[in-house]
């Protein structure tokens, strides 16, 4: 009769089959393997479980007697279903009409799905686009209510614009639900382009005479500026990137994705590193930078590489001779010569921009970039009508903060003028527009599955319209733009292929629609009120090789100067002023901090020195990664943390920490509270720690000394993989290794339960979705296997060949505690001026090349050093809404 018909609550079949399996509601592990219900024709769909806090499972589920799930099916014949738990226990259900109960389960079944979906209180496993698609699209097109949203603030409109300005998943959520929500009108673009950020105020600067490189005087003003120094700096940053990348990802990462970044823009710029330019590059050029007004590499970034060249004539032919070859290796790549301020520019690219390259030379200084537009303000740097890096104020004082004399490995430098064109109104609006066309890519992807799941013969946007798949209106925009199907691709017509957008800065801005206009009012005003002016920000890094030739120590020096009024009186709101007198190292400290407060708005007046430190852990202690790591260490309940809290000369911060006080100090300054913390004061300090032998082994060491440097805040870090918190951190380590292969293998058997994506095709179909691989942080594969009872599912062959969730293999080592071998952090603010310095000791990088050419003049091309044998190595469809035009040949559900 045309109504969605909601299949089966299947309890009395699903006790049957429990109390058949034995089951008594005791706890099933589930790590490799999700509960699932099949049925034999494929006639259901979009199955949730109650009472599951995601479509997918967490590590374990208690399966109870009796077990619930709702579901969609289409057809009035018995249903063969199959229900795992793990276990297969199969049964029969018969459809029947019943109006009153099928509007009860169709609202069950509802408020489980979007609840499931939604979770907003929990982390995801996986991006959650597909069930975002599948939750707005299902309420459109059955007619059901979402939940409502919370209130727009000022702080969620700076959140999420700033979530916009990163990428990250909950904006390209937020913006797939208002392209999925939307009505079938879309605004035309008929106001100007809205007034920017304030600018910042003028700084009297009067900076002293600093030596400026002279590959400074060439970078635009607007530009981040990144430099190297050397062609050999260059190379040890990228490899210290390549070799430790994952492994950082790793740490502070919750998926497991390689977009490909690195690559994808080797490919755009048209440079490869060649095993002659690591040997030759010292010899043809002198200083070397990245530069660009963004770094947006996962869309396309507009991003460049600066050289000054030793040699020009000899820099110019190679860039010549890898151009030529670029467009010979790549169909539908061209190459021609642009004026651009009278000044021959080649540009090699393709439709698409794929392949994106400019390349244009001022005497010795060479520049490649992806941006029309970088190029443009380059070539008025050098001469002398566009402000450069190295003749603005602000860049002569950060040089008098580290000179040239420092020679380090990485220098970096971010404007004023820098965020203030990043957070500009043309900017903001067009990274919003680019997020938008790539999320639509998305959202047609994840339709034709849907669509394709359900029998729909859909493939086109139009078709999916027509047939529900995709609102009305979907792919219209303001700016003229569409999106180009080229069947298995995408291209958008205005900025070309995602991934490798046009550049922001080359793409016209001309015109906003009123929504823009006011979204970007909302956002520059709350950003006024909540930060302000962006300060100028200088870092450095240096190595210096240690005794033994194995390790050396980072450097690293990042000051932020001049502050600007509102962030010197915010820091001083919580920060006492910089001292030298620092606590004295204890030994067994594994990790310790320090650091002198004023007490905000709670203490003030009372400042004090609050410091801690943990020096022992109980390995058992099962931290979850996506819990958050410090809040655990400070429960108190964590009787197997051994560390310590403390304050001189007055509690300030720690006054309510011991909270009620169930004993009166004794004659030594012991008490202890109702929850179990123990306290010690005496002499002007207060101690507190869960074990009282620790209180009395560190007060007798407490005791001050000079410092090399004031500061306001110091954290201290010894060698972790030889530390007694070794065992906590490499189980820790795990578990987030552990939870990203779980997230992945999830996410895979996500798109069969809810997609009915053939099993053998859900890892392709992932990454097409990701635009990623999904990799494997364990060192083991994803396979599709045949688990006890035939159910069949993505599995980590590693989690499967250990099934331990807590406890790592014995030849585990988390890859951070190979390279983290000792950490020195210092934070100071004086005056207008925040700095801090931090000190890394790492594995010096060693890598091989991998040929060796043979003896050339002048002690060129000289065998490199063999790699170090201890360092680790690289590792049917549902009724269209009313609104659409009505498809032929529907399914009913």
């Amino acid at each position: 009769n045309g109504v969605p018909r909601r299949g089966g609550r299947i309890a009395d079949l699903a006790r049957r089959l429990a109390d058949k399996a034995g089951v008594k509601g005791e706890t099933t592990s589930l790590e490799n393997t999700e509960m699932s219900l099949v049925e034999r024709s494929g006639r259901i769909f979009y199955p949730v479980f109650e009472k599951r806090d995601r479509p997918i499972l967490r590590e374990f589920i208690a399966v109870p007697k009796q077990v619930t799930v709702h579901f969609l099916f289409v057809g009035d014949a018995p249903l063969d279903l199959t229900l795992f738990t793990p276990e297969p226990q199969a049964g029969s259900i018969v459809p029947v009409r019943d109006p009153e109960a099928h509007a009860r389960l169709l609202r069950s079944w509802w408020t489980d799905y979007s609840a499931a979906a939604d979770a907003r209180s929990t982390p995801s496993d996986f991006p959650p686009l597909v069930e975002e698609y599948l939750v707005d699209t299902l309420s459109r097109r059955l007619r059901l209510p979402l939940a409502e949203r919370p209130p727009t603030s000022a702080t969620s409109i700076l959140k999420s614009e700033l979530n916009m300005l990163a990428g990250t998943e909950q904006a390209r959520q937020e913006v797939a639900r208002e392209l999925l929500l939307a009505g079938p009108q879309r605004p035309a673009a008929t106001e100007t382009l809205p007034e920017e950020l304030p600018p910042p105020a003028p700084e009297i600067l009067n900076p002293s005479e600093a030596a400026v490189e002279p590959l400074a005087m060439h970078v635009p003003i607007e530009c981040f500026y990144v430099r190297f120094g050397s062609f050999a700096n260059f190379l040890w940053l990228r490899h210290r990137l390549e070799d430790w990348g994952g492994e950082v990802r790793d740490v502070v990462s919750e998926r497991g994705f390689d977009y490909g970044l690195n690559k994808r823009m080797e490919r755009q710029l048209g440079i490869k590193e060649s095993k002659a330019a690591e040997l030759l590059g010292g010899a043809v050029i002198a200083d070397v930078a990245l530069i660009g007004t963004d770094a947006f590499l996962r869309e396309g970034a507009a991003i460049g590489v600066l050289f000054e060249a030793k040699n020009s004539l000899a820099l110019m032919a190679d860039f010549t001779q890898q151009r030529s070859a670029m467009v010979k290796e790549n169909p539908g790549a061209k190459q021609e010569t642009l004026r651009i301020a009278g000044r021959p520019v080649t540009l090699v690219s393709t439709p698409d921009n794929t392949i994106r390259s400019f390349y244009a030379a001022d005497g010795n200084f060479h520049l490649i970039t992806t941006s029309r537009t970088i190029v443009e303000w380059f070539l008025a740097t050098g001469a002398q009508q566009h402000e450069s890096i190295g003749g603005s104020e602000a860049f002569r004082l950060a040089r008098q903060h580290m000179p040239l004399e420092r020679d380090d490995t990485v220098f970096a430098y971010l404007s004023p003028a820098f965020f203030h064109n990043l957070l500009s109104a043309r900017y903001q609006i067009e990274l919003n527009r680019r997020m938008r066309s790539t999320v639509e890519v998305e959202l047609v992807r994840i339709a034709r599955l849907a669509a394709r799941s359900e029998g729909a013969a859909a493939q086109s946007i139009e078709q999916l319209v027509q047939v529900g798949f995709l609102p009305v209106g979907f792919g219209q925009r303001s700016d003229g733009s569409q999106l180009i199907d080229n069947g298995d691709t995408f291209t958008d017509s205005l900025r070309g292929a995602p991934g490798t957008f046009l550049p922001v800065p080359d793409v016209p801005v001309d015109a906003v629609t009123p929504d823009e206009l006011s979204r970007y009012r909302r956002f520059a005003d709350s950003y006024d009120a909540a930060w302000g002016a962006m300060d100028p920000i200088v870092a450095g890094v240096r190595r210096e090789e240690l005794p033994g030739g194995k390790l050396e120590r980072v450097i690293l020096d990042a000051k932020a100067a001049p502050l600007s009024e509102r962030h010197v009186q915010l820091l001083n709101q919580w920060l006492g002023p910089a001292t030298t007198q620092r606590l004295a190292p204890i030994p067994g400290d594994v990790v310790a901090f320090e650091a002198v407060m004023r007490g905000g708005s709670f203490f003030a007046g009372e400042e004090h020195h609050l410091f801690g430190a943990l020096r022992n852990a109980d390995p058992a202690i099962a931290l979850d990664p996506r819990s958050g790591l410090i809040a655990q260490l400070f429960k108190a309940q964590v009787q197997g943390l051994q560390g310590y809290l403390g304050a001189w000369p007055n509690p300030g911060f720690l006054k309510f920490l011991g909270g009620i006080i169930e004993t009166q100090p004794d004659a030594n300054g012991y008490s202890r509270s109702l929850t179990g913390v123990w306290r010690r004061q005496f002499n002007g300090f207060t101690l507190f720690s869960l074990h009282p032998e620790i209180l009395a082994m560190v007060s007798q060491q407490l005791h001050f000394e000079e410092a090399a440097r004031p500061a306001q805040i110091r954290l201290r870090a010894d060698d972790l993989a030889s530390s007694q918190l070794a065992p906590l951190i490499n189980a820790y380590g795990y578990r987030q290794s552990r939870q990203i292969a779980l997230g992945n293998t999830r996410y895979m058997n996500m798109l069969v339960e809810q997609l009915h994506v053939p099993p053998a095709s859900a890892l392709t179909t992932a990454e097409q979705l990701l635009d990623a691989k999904l990799l494997e942080p364990l060192g083991g594969k994803y396979e599709l296997q045949a688990l006890a009872g035939g159910q069949r599912a993505w599995v980590s062959t590693a989690l499967v060949n250990h099934p331990d969730a807590k406890n790592p293999p014995a030849d585990y080592q988390f890859p951070a505690l190979n390279w983290l071998r000792g950490v020195d952090f210092e934070l100071m603010t004086q005056g207008d001026l925040l700095a801090v310095h931090g000190e890394l000791i790492m594995p010096v990088e060693t890598r091989s090349a991998g040929f060796q050419l043979p003896a050339l003049p002048f002690g060129l091309g000289k065998p490199a050093a063999k790699a170090d044998p201890d360092a680790k190595q690289p590792k049917p469809s549902l009724p269209a809404p009313s609104d659409a035009p009505q498809p032929t040949g529907r399914r009913e559900f």
